[in-house]
């Protein structure tokens, strides 16, 4: 059977989601190096902190907004603010080193909700029918993406030093503008979906009154499950930057990072492609996501007992590797 052809705002979609990833992981190499650089590991927490913060409330105005303009004008110009801030970052971080910080707060909320805007113009692509095949090639163009913008951070950093990268990250960010008017050019509008009869009051029986807060409890246990992973990711992430500052210098913790980045991403995709799948198959969904918190937990277990940077690198590339792909 032969497969249907992409569409024109689906190869747009294709190509939003790689840039948007590209441009994230470059800034984000530029940012976490930059940081380090200049404030040190004393000021780590703050800027865990305030990244978190800065993006959950860009978040919250980008949903507000996104009501009242239209989101191909909305995502183009977060897209052209990010550049603005990374072309001039270099020279703001020289002259003030204390400005690092919110300048790469900005960077790192403005580069998240880029590509939050990049997954929702890919989800308007396409149809409920199609979107079975399009969105695992859209998760695969994202993750090459973030390959390829780590590659791209280890080689310039490498070569031109760190203040290459927010250049190349403000040139990735003025190109990532055009995208959302061209996956929105002939995106897909979904059906509506069909009414249902209206029910009375009697009809809404304990079944369903059950069922309504055993899913109360699901979504409880997952957002605390959220919060533990991220607090865990959070604390290994701490633990290898405040490793690196003290074994590389500015250039060389951009290089690290890089490649870093690149390799994690290429495992992230090698094991969806080929070995996530037959693991399900084989040992079923329980297994499947123990691999991960059991991986990382003996690892930076490892770590905290005898810090080490191999044994950080090893939680972190653990925590990257498994978290996107079980």
């Amino acid at each position: 059977m032969t497969r249907p052809a992409l569409r024109g705002a689906e190869v747009a979609g294709l190509g939003y989601a790689f840039t948007a990833m590209a441009a994230a992981m470059t800034l984000r190499t530029y940012c976490d190096a930059a940081f380090l650089s200049a404030q040190g590991t004393a000021r780590l927490p703050h800027f865990f902190v305030a990244s978190s913060l800065a993006t959950m409330a860009l978040s919250a105005l980008y949903g507000a907004a996104v009501r009242r303009v239209r989101a191909p004008a909305l995502d183009a110009t977060l897209a052209l603010a990010a550049a603005a801030i990374a072309f001039w970052a270099p020279q703001v971080e020289h002259t003030s080193p204390a400005a690092i910080f919110p300048v790469t707060v900005a960077l790192i909320a403005l580069s998240t909700i880029a590509t939050l805007g990049a997954w929702n113009a890919v989800s308007a692509c396409v149809d409920s029918r199609r979107a079975r095949r399009f969105l695992p090639l859209a998760g695969a163009a994202a993750t090459l993406g973030a390959a390829t913008g780590g590659a791209l951070a280890t080689l310039l950093s490498a070569r031109a030093g760190l203040d290459a990268l927010p250049r190349l990250g403000a040139l990735l960010a003025v190109s990532l503008a055009a995208f959302p008017w061209l996956a929105a050019a002939r995106a897909t509008t979904p059906a509506a979906a069909p009414a249902l009869p209206a029910e009375s009051p009697a009809g809404r029986a304990h079944p369903v009154a059950w069922a309504d807060a055993a899913a109360r409890r699901l979504v409880a246990l997952l957002v605390a499950v959220a919060l533990v992973e991220s607090l865990v990711g959070t604390l290994i992430d701490f633990q290898l930057k405040a490793a690196l500052r003290d074994a590389y210098g500015r250039d060389a913790m951009g290089v690290f990072l890089g490649f870093f980045t690149a390799v994690t991403n290429v495992g992230v995709l090698a094991l969806q492609l080929f070995v996530v799948a037959p693991i399900f198959a084989r040992r079923g969904l329980a297994f499947s996501l123990a691999l991960h918190p059991i991986a990382v937990a003996a690892v930076a277990g490892a770590a905290v007992a005898v810090p080490h940077l191999g044994l950080e690198r090893g939680a972190r590339a653990a925590d990257a590797l498994l978290k996107f792909t079980f």
